[in-house]
Parts: structure tokens; C-alpha cells; sequence
């Protein structure tokens, strides 16, 4: 209320330019104690008192406006029944703008102190990619989750490249993406463009020639599960454009829940994805094997963070190996083995690695179902057996042996 009062002195300064006359000082006295009641009416009726500072915006500046009008109207509405002579009415229209103007700035002014003190350390920057509008909803998503921080705006319409927002600057289209990621020296891009619109698929290239790490905010139900809106990495439903195709859940459910699965190759493209899904069915344990240390470390610590429930046997193991890979099969008694370990690259296979395609993808096929029949596997799939038909080169040559 002392801003209210503050407001009202100033409505008279500025009816008389900043001149009061003696008379009109007492005048400004007497009224005092009847604006102050009619304006905290009108500002508790709209529950002004309600708002927090630090996150005030629009809807709370809206509020703010009502009670000031609600104020305006009333403590005029008194003031001419009580007759006051000689009373300057322009007060009355001056009133209420500065009132408004001297709340609505102290609440900025907070808001925008305790954006400025708040720790930092912590956010690690990235290229917001979308319009202006795209990057509207981005910018208010990275504020909750206290991860990130935009360095910039990587827009694709021409028309918004120099202008900024909340303080962002478009650096760029998304032609240069490259090129302004080195300048601002950042190595992390949110797609903010939703899927299925055009360009989309152009910044994904994009992105992946510049080698950036590239991120996209929560779907709709992702919101519902998780604690704040933090961007994540881009997901195979992400890159589709569509929906995906529904899988028989139920049936994929009968063959994995409460089983114990164990996936070769785990820690390569498709293993991993293969790993994730699988996770995703209530696995009783989930075994899996690689013969990279780091891929598998990798593995390990994605699963142990998105499915702490489930338990996971990590192994390094060369399918090439079958006393290892029995050992290992011996030990945990899969009841259902996916065969995701190969060799893919089919250039590389061409030229002086064949022998090595040979024992990997023909060997290591042999030994995995091997495996599978003294272990009294249910189920043997091998994955990614594309190439074998009609093949054409020494890998696809490889996997239909």
C-alpha cells in the first residue's frame, strides 16, 4: 500500500506540476485515508496478494490490472459521494496508471533480480532450433528444468534473423548451423520444430554433419511422469514424422515379462535399442553381452538410471568365444536369446575384412544358437538378417550362411 500512497502524491505533483498549492496538501491528506481502503479492496478482491514475484508474468500482470481498475473505479466512486470542493478529478485519472505502473515495475524488477542471482554454475549451454515461436515454448521449458541454458536462437524463417527473444538472439538460420555452433562454442541443439513439420528433417542432417548433440523437449505423457520438463535425447518416435506402428504388446509381453533375456552384440546400434525396448516389457534379468568395455559401460548405466527396478548382467564376451559365451548362458539360463552381434558395415567388410566378417557373423551365429539349444532357450531371433536376402556382398553373404 505504501506504493499506492507514493502513487497518489505523485498523481498530485503531476496535476500541478509538481507544485502543489498549500491548500490542495491538505486536501491530498484528507482523501488518503479513503483511496488507501478502496484500492486494498480492489487488489484483494483479485487476489494480487496471492503472486509470486520471482515467477510473475502475463496472467499475473492481468490479475494485477483488475484490481487496480477495480481500485480506480471505487475510491472515485466515494470520493465524489463525500463532496469533496474543489477536488481536481484529473487525480483520479492519474491515479490508477501510476499505481499500476509502480506495482507492475517493482514485481518486474523482482522477477528480473532474482533471475540475475540465481545460480548458474550449473547450466550447460545450447542452440534453441525453431521459429521464434517454437522457441517461445522451449526458452519457458528450459527456465523449470535448471539444466540448460539457451546461448541462442537457430531460426529458419529469414524474416526473424537478428531479432531476439527474452533476451535470446536469433545468431542464424538453419543453413549455418554449423558454423554458429563453433562461434558460440557449444556442442548441444534443442529441436523445438514439432514433428512432422517441414524442415524438421533437415536440422536432424544438420545437426548430426555438425557432430552436435541434439535434444527435444518431453512428449505430452513424458510431462505426466517426470519431475520437470528437462530436454532429452531424440528418440527413435521422435525421427518418425508419424506414429509408430502398434506392436503386438501383448503378445511381446507373454514372451518377455518376468523372463530372463539375454542379448549379444547389446552394446552396438541395434543391441542397445534392442536392450531399451526389451527393458520396457518387465524383464525378470536382462543379460547383456558386448565385446566393447566402454559400449557396455554405457549400456549399463543408461538401463541402471531408466530401469532401477530391473535387474541387468553386464558382460564384456566375444561371441567368437564359445566356451565364454556358454559359460555365461550356463549361468543365468536365458529363456529367450536375441542374436544382435555382427558385423554390419558392409565397405569395410569389402576391403580386408572378410575373414573377420567370416568368424563373427558366421562363427559367432553358430556358437549364439548353440548356446541357445543347451541352455533350453524357448526362443532364438537373430536380428538384422535384411542383407541375407538375395545377397550381394561379402557381409550379406556372411548372414545367410
Amino acid at each position: 500500500m505504501l506504493l499506492v500512497l507514493l502513487a497518489w502524491w505523485a498523481a498530485f505533483w503531476l496535476r500541478f506540476n509538481l507544485d502543489i498549492p498549500p491548500e490542495f496538501d491538505a486536501l491530498a491528506v484528507q482523501t488518503t485515508g479513503w483511496v488507501l481502503p478502496c484500492f486494498a479492496l480492489g487488489l484483494v478482491f483479485s487476489r494480487v496478494y496471492r503472486h509470486v514475484w520471482s515467477y510473475i508474468g502475463l496472467p499475473e500482470l492481468r490479475q494485477l490490472g483488475a484490481g487496480v481498475f477495480l481500485g480506480g473505479l471505487i475510491s472515485p466512486a466515494v470520493l465524489l459521494m463525500l463532496r469533496f470542493p474543489n477536488f481536481p478529478r484529473s487525480v483520479l485519472v492519474l491515479h490508477p496508471l501510476l499505481v499500476l505502473v509502480f506495482l507492475g515495475a517493482v514485481r518486474a524488477g523482482w522477477r528480473t533480480f532474482s533471475e540475475r542471482t540465481t545460480p548458474s554454475a550449473g547450466e550447460r549451454p545450447l542452440l534453441i532450433v525453431g521459429t521464434l515461436q517454437d522457441a517461445a515454448d522451449a526458452l519457458r521449458a528450459l527456465k523449470g528444468s535448471g539444466n540448460w541454458r539457451a546461448a541462442g536462437i537457430v531460426s529458419p524463417v529469414l524474416a526473424e534473423q537478428g531479432r531476439s527473444l527474452q533476451g535470446v538472439e536469433v545468431l542464424g538460420s538453419v543453413n549455418n548451423l554449423a558454423d554458429i555452433a563453433e562461434e558460440v562454442g557449444v556442442h548441444t541443439a534443442l529441436m523445438a520444430i514439432a514433428p512432422g513439420a517441414p524442415g524438421r528433417r533437415d536440422v536432424l542432417l544438420r545437426s548430426a554433419e555438425a557432430g552436435l548433440s541434439l535434444m527435444t523437449l518431453p512428449r505430452a505423457d513424458e510431462w505426466l511422469r517426470q519431475e520437470g520438463p528437462s530436454p532429452r535425447k531424440v528418440e527413435l518416435e521422435d525421427l518418425l514424422g508419424r506414429d509408430p506402428v502398434q506392436l503386438d504388446v501383448k503378445g511381446l509381453s507373454e514372451m518377455i515379462s518376468g523372463q530372463t533375456v539375454l542379448v549379444t552384440g547389446a552394446g552396438g546400434s541395434i543391441g542397445s535399442e534392442l536392450c531399451r525396448q526389451i527393458a520396457r516389457f518387465g524383464v525378470s534379468r536382462l543379460v547383456c553381452v558386448d565385446v566393447s568395455e566402454y559400449a557396455i559401460y554405457q549400456l549399463e548405466q543408461e538401463l541402471r538410471a531408466a530401469h532401477p527396478q530391473m535387474q541387468g548382467l553386464y558382460y564384456t564376451a566375444n561371441v567368437r568365444e564359445s566356451a565364454r559365451l556358454e559359460a555365461i548362458a550356463q549361468t543365468n539360463k536365458p529363456s529367450v536369446v536375441f542374436h544382435a552381434a555382427a558385423y554390419k558395415h558392409v565397405p569395410l567388410m569389402e576391403e580386408l575384412n572378410e575373414i573377420e566378417a567370416l568368424r563373427t557373423n558366421v562363427l559367432g551365429t553358430l556358437h549364439a544358437a548353440r548356446v541357445a539349444g543347451q541352455c533350453r532357450a524357448k526362443r532364438f531371433v537373430m536380428i538384422s538378417t535384411d542383407k541375407a536376402v538375395n545377397p550381394t556382398n561379402v557381409m550379406g553373404a556372411t548372414k545367410r550362411m
